[in-house]
């Protein structure tokens, strides 16, 4: 297995804990950070606060952003957003 992988499925495992030991106040309301500008491959996002799948679901989520001047780790740290789509960066 390669090290991308484990790093993977630690990460996912590790929000879906964090989310599950959260209380259900904390997930009515959910402001999410996206990693740039609207993007095709982010098109679920926008779709599903369209139709109402997330306000079927439950929480109230906003989908904000990303950009080349917004800090997401800063908006994140701030509890700004809960949640924040990134991208690894890996150097050769």
């Amino acid at each position: 297995m390669s090290l991308g992988r484990l790093l993977k499925g630690f990460t996912a495992g590790f929000i879906a804990a964090a989310l599950a030991a959260a209380p259900s106040a904390a997930a009515d309301k959910i402001a999410f950070l996206t990693s740039l500008f609207a993007q095709a491959e982010q098109g679920g996002y926008y779709q599903a606060k369209a139709t109402g799948l997330y306000e079927k679901a439950g929480p109230d989520v906003t989908i904000r952003m990303g950009g080349p001047e917004v800090n997401g780790m800063q908006r994140l740290l701030a509890s700004e957003v809960v949640v924040m789509v990134g991208y690894a960066r890996t150097s050769s």
